[in-house]
């Protein structure tokens, strides 16, 4: 709906399957989603215009796989769109994933509280890293923070500000889209994931492609450096942003004009 949150799939033309398998789910949970194409890139990969190839192998000795290129200009472009759209927010979601049951009320739920997070995860690939509470919504659903988050832009709610950063931030990307997504310290958005998480991945094939290997000891030196370098920046900002005691929010008898940044039916209270 224009102003509110939209849905969008990203997927291949040619995944039939996955879309059918998708458009199932949309139906079961009456939200209305419109697929985005995905971008496949034909040609050199270094002569496209937002890839920094040259960066990408100084700093982590490979380049990305033509399919990780196409994934994360695909992201941009869904971004670019919720940027030029009327609505507030996006739910991005790729088509390996299934939609668990609450997916849409909790996604409402999210919306709503938007002045308090940029970006939320709905489900992550790496599950065992600690999280820490930020935010206890009124169902019970808690936004969690992370300092090393969980991987993956299976599904996601990003805000239209938060897509004008990301697209300024990655103008020239030469990380996958979710390790981009994951550098709070270059971007500087409030990231969280919902606990439940709400999502799953399907028992499907990736489409991604598989990375070559880093090709001698030299190059492996060079990236442990940048490794090291990055973790350092994570770890200074993540001293620095740790969030010390959630907020709750509860439904109000009546939102005050003073909480109307809040969002729908919501307040804030601590």
């Amino acid at each position: 709906m224009a102003g509110g949150v939209s849905y969008v799939c990203i997927s291949l033309t040619r995944a039939h399957e996955r879309r059918a398998l998708m458009e199932r789910q949309f139906e079961k949970h009456k939200i209305k989603v419109r697929f985005f194409d995905a971008i496949e890139p034909a040609g050199p990969l270094d002569k496209i215009e937002n890839y920094d190839l040259e960066r990408r192998v100084q700093q982590y000795g490979v380049p990305l796989t033509r399919g990780e290129v196409g994934c994360f200009l695909s992201h941009r472009e869904v971004w670019r769109e919720l940027v030029a759209s009327g609505d507030e927010a996006c739910c991005v979601m790729e088509d390996d994933i299934v939609l668990r049951d609450g997916f849409s009320s909790a996604v409402d739920e999210v919306f709503a509280a938007r002045s308090h997070w940029d970006m939320v995860r709905l489900m992550g690939l790496v599950h065992a890293r600690p999280k820490i509470p930020t935010a206890v919504l009124a169902s019970g659903m808690k936004l969690m923070w992370m300092k090393r988050h969980p991987d993956g832009t299976q599904c996601y709610v990003i805000t239209r500000e938060a897509a004008i950063r990301m697209l300024e931030n990655t103008d020239r990307f030469f990380n996958a889209v979710d390790n981009a997504i994951d550098r709070q310290w270059d971007h500087r958005l409030r990231l969280y994931i919902t606990s439940p998480e709400f999502v799953e991945l399907a028992e499907t094939e990736s489409m991604i492609g598989d990375r070559p290997s880093i090709p001698n000891i030299a190059v492996r030196l060079r990236v442990k450096f940048h490794r090291r370098i990055d973790k350092l920046k994570m770890t200074i900002y993540h001293m620095r942003n740790r969030p010390r005691q959630p907020s709750i929010h509860q439904p109000p008898t009546s939102q005050p004009a003073s909480d109307k940044r809040i969002g729908k039916g919501l307040k804030l209270t601590s």
